[in-house]
């Protein structure tokens, strides 16, 4: 018998060969959040992913490799060790710069976009027609929605007449809102449709219709049927939310506190839109307590938001426009017995950007022309990961006020960034927000960001606003 293994005939077939080259890589998987959760490699081509490593002999102080796509949704540089690279994905309606410092030769990471798998642009006057019947006659105050998960569109029903037993109403499909921040996409087999009422912020009849694809002129149609509710608890612990927020600088108000739970397909993805179940505010100084009914679970599970933020305003003499920032605590959980949502993310309270403590508003940089470290201190010690959002300050459409204008994002596992120079542009405006996650990424010690989990808690500050100086 013939053995086709070399190594036993006494030949070493890699003998002579030089060894493979060292690799480091980022993976991307784009994940299309819709009525249902599609995974798939994200198409890199087009796009750019340059690694970044400190090296005093660059004129801006680093030097960059770049890394090409090696096979789909992978791109890799021929490195020996791990190293932060600086990339690019296919946000709408540009790129964002984004930052992965992970002390791992291979990171994979997850880009969730609000959509079903190959949208199309929505028919052109496209119109839609609501007709249901009521599952009790209307009351006179209830409210009534249309929500189509998956293109994200939602309206509000005008309600019929107190006594009615069913609802119809046809409008442009360009006046729903769009919660993706995109033009109206056509509705397809893979969307859901769901028309839901309301009484309060608790929903009490819903019906699901059938799918359809998108023509131009569509009915969407059905009997509403009751939900049935069920009671639910959480801890909170509100003095320690208020006290936590005196800490931080620059110093921001007394935060609001609410809840919202939700029937949310993306829920283990930290992406809690779906059609509202319910919504409130504290019950008692430690406790929540209320009700809510899922007809469309567990498909779309109840996903709960305990959210807190504060606020501050501030007026650049630069710009004589005001600007609001923020700080803010929040925690995700699936709804469920026992659940204490205690925020428990370390809450950032001071920003240093080049040496500079940015606790106050007014600060003035020169444009660097080297890397630009910022760091951050959170009331929590240690926490599952760290983020950091550079936005640059710009009047809004109506010349009435600064806005938000997101240029960089950046994630890692220490409370530490260094940036690159030309983000930083003479003579504008800029704000940071420090972010600190705990819990709902399982595999972050391996480096592997596509393992989601929950509950996640993140809480986040704005720093002072710095004015860019020409050097």
């Amino acid at each position: 018998m013939l053995c086709g293994c070399a190594q036993m005939l006494g030949l070493d077939e890699t003998k002579g060969k030089p060894p493979a080259p060292p690799t480091t890589s980022l993976s991307i998987q784009r994940v299309s959040m819709g009525a249902r959760l599609v995974y798939a490699p994200q198409d890199l081509s087009g796009l750019s992913g340059t690694y970044l490593i400190p090296d005093i002999a660059e004129p801006t102080g680093l030097q960059r490799v770049t890394a090409a796509q090696a096979e789909l949704g992978r791109w890799a540089a021929p490195l020996d060790a791990a190293a932060p690279i600086l990339f690019d994905l296919p946000d709408f309606p540009k790129p964002i710069p984004r930052i992965f410092d992970f002390p791992h030769a291979d990171v994979k990471g997850l880009f969730g976009v609000l959509e079903h798998p190959s949208p199309e642009p929505a028919p052109v006057g496209a119109m839609i027609t609501v007709s249901t019947t009521l599952d009790v006659p209307h009351n006179g105050a209830d409210r009534y929605e249309l929500f189509v998960v998956g293109t994200w569109n939602s309206i509000a029903l005008t309600p019929p007449a107190a006594g009615a037993t069913t609802l119809a109403q046809t409008f442009p499909f360009t006046s729903m809102t769009a919660h993706a921040g995109r033009p109206h996409e056509k509705i397809t087999m893979d969307d859901a449709a769901v028309v839901l009422r309301y009484t309060g912020n608790e929903l009490r009849g819903a019906f699901s219709a059938l799918p359809l694809e998108q023509t131009g002129t569509d009915t969407i149609t059905g009997a509403m049927t009751a939900v049935a509710v069920q009671p639910f608890t959480f801890a909170i612990d509100q003095a320690d939310a208020a006290r936590r927020y005196t800490a931080v600088r620059p110093a921001v108000g007394a935060p609001t506190l609410q809840w919202t739970v939700r029937a949310a397909p993306g829920g283990l993805l930290n992406q809690d839109l779906g059609p509202l179940l319910a919504a409130g505010g504290p019950t008692t100084p430690t406790t929540v307590s209320s009700q809510a009914g899922n007809p469309f679970g567990p498909e779309w599970p109840s996903t709960l938001l305990w959210l807190t933020q504060s606020s501050r305003a501030y007026t650049p003499p630069s710009a004589n426009l005001p600007v609001t920032l923020y700080a803010g605590m929040h925690e995700r959980a699936f709804l469920g017995p026992g659940l204490e949502m205690k925020l428990a993310a370390g809450l950032p309270s001071r920003i240093t950007l080049l040496s500079t403590v940015l606790e106050t508003d007014g600060v003035t940089i020169t444009r660097p022309s080297r890397p630009v470290e910022v760091s951050f201190t959170t009331d929590v010690a240690s926490n599952t990961m760290y983020q950091l959002q550079l936005f640059k300050l710009v009047p809004n459409a109506g010349q009435t006020a600064l806005q938000y204008e997101l240029k960089l994002g950046a994630n890692g596992v220490a409370p530490k960034f260094v940036l690159p120079p030309e983000l930083f542009e003479a003579g504008a405006l800029y704000t940071l927000r420090a972010i600190s996650v705990q819990g709902g990424f399982p595999g972050i010690d391996q480096g592997d960001l596509v393992q989601r989990s929950l509950p996640i808690g993140i809480s986040f500050l704005d720093s002072g606003v710095f004015l860019v100086a020409a050097p």
